[in-house]
C-alpha cells in the first residue's frame, strides 16, 4: 500500500493530538479501565480517520466503542482546536476495537501446546 509522506506527516500529527485528548479528558469517563490508541487509517480524501483502540482491565470494548462513538463530536472539536492551523479538514472519527493483542496472545498460546511435548509419545524408562 502506497502512502504517502504528506498522508504519514497528517496520520502523526492527529494521532499525537488524540492521544493527548484521551489523556486529558476521556481517560476520567472510564474510571479502571487503560485505553490506548494503538493505529490510526487516515482517508484524507473521504474526510475520516478510523481509529484503534486497546482496552485492557475492566473494560468492555464495545460498550466503551459505542460511549466513544456518542462523544465523538467532543472529541473532533476538541481534536479542530488543536490542528486547526496544521489541517485544512478536521476528520470525521469512526473508532474500532484493536484485536491483534488477543490475537497475539491466541498465537502464542497455540504455538506453545504445539512446541509442548506429548506425554504418550516417550516410554517410560524402564521400557528402553
Amino acid at each position: 500500500m502506497h502512502t504517502s509522506i504528506n498522508t504519514m506527516k497528517k496520520n502523526s500529527l492527529i494521532l499525537q493530538a488524540l492521544r493527548d485528548i484521551f489523556c486529558r479528558h476521556i481517560t476520567s469517563l472510564f474510571p479502571n479501565t487503560f485505553i490506548t490508541i494503538t493505529r490510526l487509517d487516515l482517508y484524507a480524501k473521504k474526510g475520516i480517520v478510523k481509529v484503534y483502540i486497546s482496552c485492557l482491565k475492566n473494560g468492555d470494548p464495545t460498550s466503551i466503542i459505542e460511549q466513544l462513538t456518542a462523544k465523538q463530536p467532543m472529541i473532533r472539536g476538541l481534536l479542530g482546536k488543536r490542528l486547526a492551523s496544521k489541517l485544512r479538514i478536521i476528520p470525521m472519527l469512526e473508532f474500532y476495537v484493536d484485536n491483534a493483542l488477543d490475537e497475539a496472545f491466541h498465537v502464542i498460546n497455540l504455538l506453545q501446546k504445539i512446541a509442548a511435548p506429548s506425554n504418550h509419545n516417550r516410554l517410560p524408562n524402564a521400557e528402553r
